[in-house]
Protein backbone atom coordinates (compact mmCIF):
# COMPACT_ATOMS: atom_id res chain seq x y z
CA UNK A 1 0.00 0.00 0.00
CA UNK A 2 1.45 3.54 -1.02
CA UNK A 3 1.08 6.77 0.75
CA UNK A 4 -1.73 7.94 -1.67
CA UNK A 5 -3.55 4.79 -0.72
CA UNK A 6 -3.11 5.76 3.07
CA UNK A 7 -4.18 9.65 2.34
CA UNK A 8 -7.27 8.49 0.49
CA UNK A 9 -8.73 6.12 3.33
CA UNK A 10 -7.55 7.93 5.92
CA UNK A 11 -9.89 11.02 3.99
CA UNK A 12 -12.59 8.83 3.56
CA UNK A 13 -12.28 7.52 7.25
CA UNK A 14 -12.88 11.33 8.43
CA UNK A 15 -15.39 11.67 5.93
CA UNK A 16 -17.59 8.92 7.39
CA UNK A 17 -16.85 9.70 10.99
CA UNK A 18 -18.17 13.21 10.03
CA UNK A 19 -21.53 12.04 8.61
CA UNK A 20 -21.98 9.92 11.57
CA UNK A 21 -21.35 13.13 13.91
CA UNK A 22 -23.99 14.72 12.33
CA UNK A 23 -26.77 12.24 11.55
CA UNK A 24 -26.36 11.25 15.79
CA UNK A 25 -26.70 15.23 16.27
CA UNK A 26 -30.11 15.27 14.04
CA UNK A 27 -31.29 11.66 15.83
CA UNK A 28 -30.55 13.11 19.36
CA UNK A 29 -32.57 15.89 18.80
CA UNK A 30 -35.60 14.09 17.11
CA UNK A 31 -35.54 11.36 19.78
CA UNK A 32 -34.98 13.83 22.85
CA UNK A 33 -38.24 15.77 20.95
CA UNK A 34 -40.06 12.92 20.80
CA UNK A 35 -39.14 11.63 24.42
CA UNK A 36 -40.62 14.73 25.52
CA UNK A 37 -43.69 14.97 23.32
CA UNK A 38 -44.77 11.45 24.63
CA UNK A 39 -44.38 12.90 28.16
CA UNK A 40 -42.66 9.33 28.72
CA UNK A 41 -41.08 10.86 31.82
CA UNK A 42 -44.12 11.46 33.20
CA UNK A 43 -45.59 7.74 32.46
CA UNK A 44 -42.85 6.11 34.50
CA UNK A 45 -43.06 8.75 37.31
CA UNK A 46 -46.40 7.51 37.46
CA UNK A 47 -45.30 3.84 37.65
CA UNK A 48 -43.34 5.07 40.32
CA UNK A 49 -40.04 4.26 38.54
CA UNK A 50 -37.29 7.14 39.14
CA UNK A 51 -36.04 6.71 35.93
CA UNK A 52 -35.04 9.75 33.69
CA UNK A 53 -35.47 8.74 30.06
CA UNK A 54 -35.02 12.49 28.88
CA UNK A 55 -31.43 12.12 28.33
CA UNK A 56 -30.47 8.33 28.82
CA UNK A 57 -32.66 7.61 25.39
CA UNK A 58 -31.61 10.29 23.38
CA UNK A 59 -27.62 9.87 24.50
CA UNK A 60 -28.43 5.52 23.35
CA UNK A 61 -29.47 6.54 19.99
CA UNK A 62 -27.02 8.67 19.39
CA UNK A 63 -23.97 6.54 21.03
CA UNK A 64 -25.25 3.60 18.72
CA UNK A 65 -25.40 5.56 15.70
CA UNK A 66 -21.50 6.34 16.59
CA UNK A 67 -21.23 2.86 17.22
CA UNK A 68 -21.90 1.74 13.40
CA UNK A 69 -20.56 4.61 12.16
CA UNK A 70 -17.28 3.54 13.32
CA UNK A 71 -17.87 -0.08 12.49
CA UNK A 72 -18.38 1.28 8.98
CA UNK A 73 -15.30 3.93 8.98
CA UNK A 74 -12.99 1.00 10.03
CA UNK A 75 -14.37 -1.28 7.31
CA UNK A 76 -13.95 1.42 4.55
CA UNK A 77 -10.48 1.51 5.83
CA UNK A 78 -9.77 -2.65 5.38
CA UNK A 79 -8.91 -2.94 8.87
CA UNK A 80 -9.17 -6.52 9.97
CA UNK A 81 -12.39 -8.15 10.78
CA UNK A 82 -10.81 -8.78 13.98
CA UNK A 83 -10.11 -5.41 15.15
CA UNK A 84 -13.37 -4.65 14.39
CA UNK A 85 -15.42 -7.19 16.74
CA UNK A 86 -12.92 -6.38 19.35
CA UNK A 87 -13.88 -2.64 19.48
CA UNK A 88 -17.30 -3.48 18.53
CA UNK A 89 -17.75 -6.17 22.03
CA UNK A 90 -15.55 -3.29 23.89
CA UNK A 91 -18.20 -0.82 22.96
CA UNK A 92 -20.99 -3.00 23.63
CA UNK A 93 -19.81 -4.06 27.40
CA UNK A 94 -19.46 0.09 28.13
CA UNK A 95 -23.01 0.71 26.11
CA UNK A 96 -24.04 -2.07 28.99
CA UNK A 97 -22.69 -0.94 32.04
CA UNK A 98 -23.65 2.43 31.32
CA UNK A 99 -27.14 1.27 30.90
CA UNK A 100 -27.32 -0.90 33.94
CA UNK A 101 -25.38 2.62 36.11
CA UNK A 102 -28.61 4.46 34.32
CA UNK A 103 -30.94 1.80 35.82
CA UNK A 104 -29.82 0.73 38.97
CA UNK A 105 -32.53 2.48 41.01
CA UNK A 106 -35.12 0.67 38.53
CA UNK A 107 -35.84 -2.47 40.23
CA UNK A 108 -35.38 -1.43 43.90
CA UNK A 109 -37.95 1.42 43.39
CA UNK A 110 -40.56 -0.63 41.58
CA UNK A 111 -40.69 -3.22 44.70
CA UNK A 112 -40.95 -0.70 47.53
CA UNK A 113 -43.83 0.91 45.33
CA UNK A 114 -45.53 -1.81 44.96
CA UNK A 115 -44.65 -2.72 49.04
CA UNK A 116 -45.74 0.41 50.45
CA UNK A 117 -48.95 0.52 47.58
CA UNK A 118 -49.97 -3.01 49.53
CA UNK A 119 -49.37 -1.38 53.03
CA UNK A 120 -50.74 2.15 52.88
CA UNK A 121 -53.79 3.36 50.79
CA UNK A 122 -54.55 6.89 49.38
CA UNK A 123 -56.44 8.67 52.40
CA UNK A 124 -54.55 6.84 55.21
CA UNK A 125 -53.46 8.78 58.13
CA UNK A 126 -49.45 8.57 58.83
CA UNK A 127 -48.46 9.63 62.43
CA UNK A 128 -45.66 8.93 65.27
CA UNK A 129 -47.61 7.16 67.85
CA UNK A 130 -45.14 8.51 70.74
CA UNK A 131 -45.63 12.52 70.16
CA UNK A 132 -48.45 13.70 71.51
CA UNK A 133 -50.55 16.64 70.08
CA UNK A 134 -49.68 19.19 72.23
CA UNK A 135 -45.98 18.69 71.14
CA UNK A 136 -47.28 18.62 67.57
CA UNK A 137 -48.60 22.17 68.42
CA UNK A 138 -45.06 23.01 70.15
CA UNK A 139 -42.86 21.72 66.94
CA UNK A 140 -44.87 23.90 64.69
CA UNK A 141 -45.17 27.12 66.62
CA UNK A 142 -41.31 26.64 67.45
CA UNK A 143 -41.18 26.64 63.35
CA UNK A 144 -42.33 29.47 62.17
CA UNK A 145 -39.87 31.51 65.33
CA UNK A 146 -36.83 30.56 63.59
CA UNK A 147 -35.46 33.22 61.76
CA UNK A 148 -36.12 31.65 58.16
CA UNK A 149 -37.68 33.57 55.34
CA UNK A 150 -40.51 31.72 53.65
CA UNK A 151 -41.19 32.98 49.68
CA UNK A 152 -44.83 31.68 48.55
CA UNK A 153 -45.19 30.15 45.60
CA UNK A 154 -46.53 32.53 42.97
CA UNK A 155 -47.77 31.38 39.07
CA UNK A 156 -44.39 32.09 37.28
CA UNK A 157 -42.49 30.01 40.21
CA UNK A 158 -45.48 27.42 39.41
CA UNK A 159 -44.82 27.29 35.82
CA UNK A 160 -41.16 26.64 36.02
CA UNK A 161 -41.08 24.10 38.98
CA UNK A 162 -43.20 21.99 36.40
CA UNK A 163 -41.02 23.17 33.24
CA UNK A 164 -38.20 21.78 35.27
CA UNK A 165 -40.18 18.71 36.52
CA UNK A 166 -41.01 17.49 32.99
CA UNK A 167 -37.23 18.26 31.60
CA UNK A 168 -35.45 16.28 33.93
CA UNK A 169 -37.65 13.66 34.90
CA UNK A 170 -38.33 14.54 38.52
CA UNK A 171 -41.24 15.20 40.87
CA UNK A 172 -42.95 18.86 40.61
CA UNK A 173 -41.97 18.48 44.67
CA UNK A 174 -38.65 18.80 44.17
CA UNK A 175 -38.65 21.00 41.24
CA UNK A 176 -40.13 23.78 43.60
CA UNK A 177 -36.73 24.27 45.26
CA UNK A 178 -34.62 24.61 42.18
CA UNK A 179 -37.03 26.94 40.92
CA UNK A 180 -36.30 29.16 43.75
CA UNK A 181 -32.90 28.58 44.10
CA UNK A 182 -32.42 29.60 40.19
CA UNK A 183 -35.16 32.64 40.92
CA UNK A 184 -33.02 33.64 44.01
CA UNK A 185 -29.76 32.90 41.58
CA UNK A 186 -29.09 30.77 45.22
CA UNK A 187 -27.08 27.89 46.69
CA UNK A 188 -29.74 24.95 46.87
CA UNK A 189 -29.20 23.42 50.43
CA UNK A 190 -30.60 20.11 50.18
CA UNK A 191 -31.25 16.46 51.68
CA UNK A 192 -32.24 15.33 48.49
CA UNK A 193 -29.19 15.96 45.83
CA UNK A 194 -29.06 13.21 43.61
CA UNK A 195 -32.50 14.64 42.03
CA UNK A 196 -31.78 17.91 42.20
CA UNK A 197 -28.23 17.88 41.18
CA UNK A 198 -29.71 17.10 37.84
CA UNK A 199 -29.76 20.64 36.41
CA UNK A 200 -27.72 22.87 35.45
CA UNK A 201 -26.71 26.03 36.05
CA UNK A 202 -27.73 25.50 39.83
CA UNK A 203 -25.30 24.90 42.83
CA UNK A 204 -26.75 22.19 44.87
CA UNK A 205 -25.29 21.22 48.08
CA UNK A 206 -26.00 18.28 50.41
CA UNK A 207 -26.98 18.76 53.67
CA UNK A 208 -24.52 16.46 55.06
CA UNK A 209 -21.73 18.23 53.55
CA UNK A 210 -23.01 21.93 54.32
CA UNK A 211 -20.72 23.60 56.74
Amino acid sequence: MNLNDIFVKLIIFVIIILIGLIISKVVFNLVRKFVKEFEIAMILKKADIKFNPNNFIPSLSRYLILVFTIIIALNAISITSIFIRIIFISLIVILIAYTLISMHDVIPNIYYGFKVKKKYKVGDNIKYKKIEDNQRFMCLSTLYKLPIKYYPQNSKLAQRSLEIALSVGISNYDATFLALAENLDATLVTANPKHQKILEGITVVALKDYK
